[in-house]
């Protein structure tokens, strides 16, 4: 089950069974596109970050102990079952003429 208890930063409960919580404050709210592809993408600050020390491997969290779950559409979720890893680009390289 999933059990609302109290935040330490924001009012909006938090669930208790979770291994991992963000709590967050909304900044902004910036509508993209227009029509029926449209949406707004939502942009807060964090104020508080917590994790279990059991889903922890060192100083990285161990997703195997974590299995994350994410949202994708409606009532549709996913699990994670493989991960791969992407390097970034710098903000340099992102700010360079011609790049599209």
């Amino acid at each position: 089950g999933l059990t609302p208890v109290p935040s330490r930063k924001v009012g909006a409960p938090r669930v208790k069974e979770a291994h991992a919580f963000l709590e967050c404050k909304l900044s902004r709210i910036v509508p993209v596109g227009e029509g029926s592809g449209a949406g707004c993408m939502i942009l807060g600050e964090v104020l508080c970050i917590e994790i279990d020390d059991e889903v922890m491997d060192g100083t990285r969290v161990d997703l195997e102990k974590l299995q994350p779950i994410g949202r994708l559409a409606g009532s549709d979720y996913c699990g994670v079952q493989e991960t791969f890893a992407y390097d970034r680009p710098t903000p340099e390289e992102l700010s360079r003429p011609g790049r599209a």
